[in-house]
């Protein structure tokens, strides 16, 4: 059952942009770890109340904006443990003052009592017309765990021992592992060894900049094998590609020569470095 933050915050109006920028980098972090969804919203029409109302909750004071604000979080324990490892993360560690008076913010906890959307349903109701599911011999919950403790908005959903006796084990050995990675529904199961995975299959990780590039590089890797072009196998011998979205773009470009540089560049790296590719791109 999802959990979700609620907020109330008084901004001066004039810092708009400010705040905007500060909440883009906040929901970064919160989505790191494990947050679905993180909502800004600026107030447009907050009226005055009688008894009391949104500006009286937070001491607004004149030439400043009501935002409402809510962070939505797989269940309260994903909530709990991300509050508890943010508050060492140096990220959440700055000597620059925000553009609110955090004093006067006001927030909670909240459990979903009921959700037009869907959300109160029980978790693996919801059909994806298409799932991917992938084949371990033995490590199936294993790897769903890495995977969801890797990409936001990520869990094991479920895991079901197959009550029968199957050509991958006796009654009990054969397990089916739900899982979510990204939003995205995945199945795997562990039945003793079939195919290996090989390079035919992959999984493409886009990356908006240098620091996601890095990050998912570096936790696929752990215990895996590096390889060219932006391609890695996990432990268990899944294949990833790490790209950075920006890649599309530049092997996009109408010059030839421009897309070809691009090309050989990316053809020359292990993990691939977006300022190289834009280099390449440029010449430099």
């Amino acid at each position: 059952m999802s959990y979700i933050d609620g907020f109330v915050t008084p901004v001066p109006t004039g810092k708009k942009a400010a705040y905007r920028e500060l909440c883009a980098k906040a929901a970064q972090l919160f989505q790191e770890y494990g947050a679905t969804r993180v909502v800004e919203c600026w107030g447009d029409d907050v009226p005055d109340g009688k008894i009391t109302d949104f500006k009286g909750a937070v001491k607004a004071e004149a030439g400043e904006t009501i935002v409402f604000s809510w962070i939505v979080w797989p269940s309260k324990e994903v909530r709990d443990q991300a509050s508890a490892k943010m508050r060492d993360d140096p990220r959440m560690q700055t000597t620059e003052d925000p553009p609110f008076d955090p004093k006067r913010m006001i927030w909670g906890g909240f459990a979903v009592l009921f959700d037009s959307g869907g959300e109160d349903r029980k978790a693996g109701t919801r059909v994806q017309k298409i799932t991917p599911h992938l084949w371990y011999a033995k490590e199936a919950e294993e790897a769903a765990r890495f995977y969801a403790s890797i990409f936001p908005d990520s869990r094991v959903d479920r895991v079901t021992a197959l009550p029968s006796d199957t050509p991958g084990g006796p009654a009990g050995s054969v397990k089916v592992v739900e899982f979510t990675l990204c939003g995205q529904p995945f199945m795997a199961i562990s039945a003793g060894p079939l195919d290996p995975f090989n390079h035919s299959i992959s999984f493409v990780v886009s990356c908006d900049d240098q620091a996601e590039v890095d990050r998912y590089w570096n936790a696929l890797l752990e215990g895996g094998s590096a390889e060219q072009c932006g391609w890695l196998r996990d432990r268990f011998g899944v294949c990833w590609q790490i790209v950075p979205t920006a890649l599309g773009d530049l092997m996009a470009d109408p010059d030839p020569q421009k897309a070809r540089r691009v090309s050989e560049a990316m053809l020359k790296m292990v993990k691939l470095d977006i300022a190289g590719l834009k280099a390449a791109h440029e010449a430099r």
